[in-house]
């Protein structure tokens, strides 16, 4: 089996306490429900420091990641299918499977 890290995007965390909880609960009940396949369940993305051309940035990167987790699966279809009920996908964000490089 594969690793493939899944990278969150879209809106972040809730700012109102209760909110933010509520986030927290979904997604521990969704992490527990995964078991096995989510290897490593990440974390929320806070701020970024990007190293360009011109030096080291507070900035994100193009295309913002607010978060990853590294799902272990037989194709990237598998992971989809994992990860179909992703509590931050009904806030509105969305997840990206970076596939490994390989044939």
């Amino acid at each position: 089996m594969a690793r493939y890290l899944v990278t969150y995007h879209g809106p972040g965390m809730p700012h109102d306490p209760e909110s933010i909880a509520a986030a927290q609960r979904a997604f521990l009940t969704w992490a527990g429900k995964t078991g096995a396949p989510l290897v490593e369940p990440g974390s929320p993305i806070a701020g970024t420091l990007t190293l360009t051309p011109n030096g080291l940035v507070e900035a994100p990167g193009e295309g913002p990641v607010l978060g990853w987790s590294v799902i272990e699966a037989d194709s990237p279809e598998g992971v989809a299918s994992i990860i179909e009920d992703h509590p931050f996908v009904s806030r509105g964000g969305s997840l990206q499977i970076n596939k490994p490089p390989g044939p």
